[in-house]
């Protein structure tokens, strides 16, 4: 099954195109309530007391944690994370084959006051995603915890990235990538290079659609944030920014960034990493 092509059958319909509110996505999660093969439960509370819920689906060995919108203000991958639910309990072979070999744990909204607020921060004003030693805020706690009890193999952690941000300083971006470094010199375990190589997969999946607007993301080393912490912990952890162009909002950019995911996710099941 060619995602691209039959992206419709997963799209999923929301008042807001490439974004979904915190109610809509407690009615998505509670439709989802005893679908055989997923075990949904609830990760803890927002600092307003909001659920922040997870999906569990699979029953492979590699274990592999998807989060996003850690920062309100950035909704593109709660949808195509809602979306991959729908890809993967399609009964597709493809998606049957994904579930035999990988086990995976969704948090489709990190941030549910923020997102309510329309905010980066949650509501204590906290940026999450700089919130990884400190844990001063109950949504970065939850998060950790999560990794601290479960032994994940990989990670995705799910973004959008400034509208102003380009390729080449003209042409605006789709997709970025960013390998979280685990240290200031960059050192490179065997989590670092399996991030590089499920990158290196999206990249090649993504670039016929989007063609002049893919990008690396350049940061530095920042061990306060979630992808540098979990690497530093042995998890192989990407970071996958969604951007901006003309021809992007909304549908578009959902349905490139579910066919990066899904990708990405093939590379980890079928091992075909170079």
């Amino acid at each position: 099954m060619s995602i691209w092509e039959d992206y419709g059958r997963f799209r999923l319909q929301t008042a807001r195109t490439g974004a979904v509110s915190y109610q809509e996505l407690q009615r998505c999660l509670d439709d989802l309530d005893g679908a055989t093969g997923t075990r949904s439960f609830e990760l803890g509370r927002s600092w307003q007391q909001r659920h922040i819920r997870a999906v569990e689906i699979g029953t492979g060995a590699c274990q592999v944690l998807l989060w996003s919108q850690m920062h309100g203000d950035e909704p593109t991958h709660t949808v195509v994370l809602l979306e991959l639910l729908r890809f993967l309990l399609s009964g597709d072979d493809r998606a049957t084959s994904l579930l035999s070999q990988l086990t995976l744990t969704l948090v489709p909204m990190l941030n549910p006051d923020g997102a309510e607020r329309g905010t980066r921060q949650n509501a204590q004003g906290i940026d999450i995603n700089r919130d990884a030693r400190r844990l001063a805020s109950p949504e970065a706690e939850s998060l950790w915890r999560l990794c601290e009890e479960r032994s994940f193999d990989f990670a995705f952690t799910l973004h959008n990235q400034r509208r102003s941000r380009t390729v080449d300083g003209e042409h605006l971006c789709a997709l970025s990538l960013l390998v979280p470094p685990m240290d200031a010199s960059h050192t490179e375990t065997f989590g670092v290079r399996l991030a590089k190589q499920v990158g290196s997969v999206i990249r090649e999946a993504t670039e016929p659609h989007a063609q002049g607007m893919l990008s690396r993301y350049v940061a530095g080393f920042m061990p306060r944030c979630f992808g540098e912490a979990i690497q530093m912990r042995g998890t192989g952890a990407l970071l996958i920014e969604a951007g901006a162009c003309p021809q992007m909002e909304g549908e578009w950019l959902t349905r490139l960034h579910l066919h990066a995911v899904v990708a990405g996710l093939d590379g980890l099941a079928l091992g075909n990493l170079a």
